[in-house]
């Protein structure tokens, strides 16, 4: 685009630096624009003019194209949900604060054996561990069954959309 020539001759002059974002708007612009005109040559084929095989590579490129920006729009929306998922609320504070409190204690316990407790620290510092791994599988479940719960709602929402791309 115009934008990006004047930032990159800007660049080449010395006059400034252009910003990441403004790189990357950029590239952005330069691909919208590489798929509107790929976009346009493949419309513009006549059947005569193209071997027996190409015009259905041709549809299929064209199709493919086309649905371009809505992978955007749901990638961005799976990202946003999975940000929106993993963001604290009321619910996940009252457990973190509710396993600190447990944490706390198991330490006191933890100590109390130290001191006078048959195994040893060996023993201890194992069952540790295994509690710290036991917690990182929970919360990694929790994830990811908030993550599933999304990509069942998106299909609900998305519902025959799909089932007309896989055809074509």
């Amino acid at each position: 685009s115009a934008a990006a020539r004047r930032t990159t001759a800007a660049a080449h002059r010395g006059d400034a630096v252009p910003s990441y974002a403004d790189m990357v708007e950029a590239r952005a612009d330069k691909i919208d624009a590489d798929i509107e005109a790929r976009v346009e040559e493949l419309a513009g084929l006549v059947d005569d003019e193209v071997p027996r095989k190409l015009p259905e590579v041709a549809n299929r490129q064209l199709k493919a194209l086309q649905l371009v920006g809505l992978q955007r729009t749901v990638r961005a929306d799976v990202m946003a949900e999975m940000h929106r998922a993993l963001q604290p609320n009321p619910h996940s504070i009252a457990l973190l604060e509710h396993s600190n409190a447990w944490f706390r204690r198991s330490a006191v316990a933890t100590s109390r054996k130290l001191v006078g407790g048959v195994g040893g620290f060996r023993a201890n510092e194992r069952k540790h561990r295994q509690e710290q791994e036991d917690r990182r599988r929970q919360r990694h479940r929790a994830y990811l069954r908030q993550l599933m719960e999304h990509v069942e709602s998106f299909r609900d929402f998305f519902g025959g959309g799909y089932a007309s791309q896989k055809k074509v």
